[in-house]
């Protein structure tokens, strides 16, 4: 095989790759959304669990944010939007002081960041290299940019399922499984 052909390919795969990135990344948006929107009042602000639920979903959205972007340096994080663990009490990286919020982001906030994320996805997935060795965030060691983009999936829906079973737990409903959004 010629050169320019094997890059061609090469090519083409790396699309097929962020166009399915990208419809991943869609359908967990919606599926956060639901379980947000099906949460009832009092679960969302329930103190008896050590991670909140409003918590999850920030967290779940903020990293799903930062993990889309091409390195650490890249991500910006939005004005009047803290780090999530300035919620969760130590702060784990200097200078790890213990932070409360005065008050915890609604669901409407929530809601929001998830409309501001899912509505830039695709820019940010076009400029990522798929092909690099090191995803760009240091503390991922040894993982590539294509395995990390994995991992954000997971994590995002790592977070879905906590909220989906304490939402199922509290009011018998749950969201619809979304398979990908073209």
């Amino acid at each position: 095989m010629d050169k320019d052909k094997k890059s061609t390919e090469t090519e083409i795969q790396t699309e097929v790759l962020k166009t399915t990135l990208k419809s991943q990344y869609r359908a967990t948006f919606a599926m956060l959304r639901q379980t947000i929107e099906l949460c009832p009042d009092d679960l969302w602000l329930d103190e008896s669990h050590t991670n909140r639920t409003w918590w999850i979903a920030y967290h779940a959205t903020y990293f799903t944010h930062m993990y889309a972007q091409v390195n650490d340096y890249t991500f910006k994080q939005l004005k009047n939007h803290p780090k999530p663990d300035q919620f969760s009490g130590t702060i784990t990286w200097p200078p790890r002081s213990k932070q409360d919020p005065k008050s915890p982001p609604t669901r409407e906030d929530i809601l929001l960041y998830i409309d501001y994320c899912e509505s830039n996805i695709s820019p940010w997935v076009d400029l990522i290299d798929l092909t690099v060795p090191k995803c760009g965030f240091w503390w991922y060691k040894g993982m590539d940019k294509l395995e990390h983009q994995f991992n954000n999936l997971r994590h995002i829906q790592h977070h879905i399922g906590q909220l989906a079973d304490r939402v199922r737990n509290v009011c018998d409903e749950g969201g619809d499984w979304v398979g990908g959004i073209s």
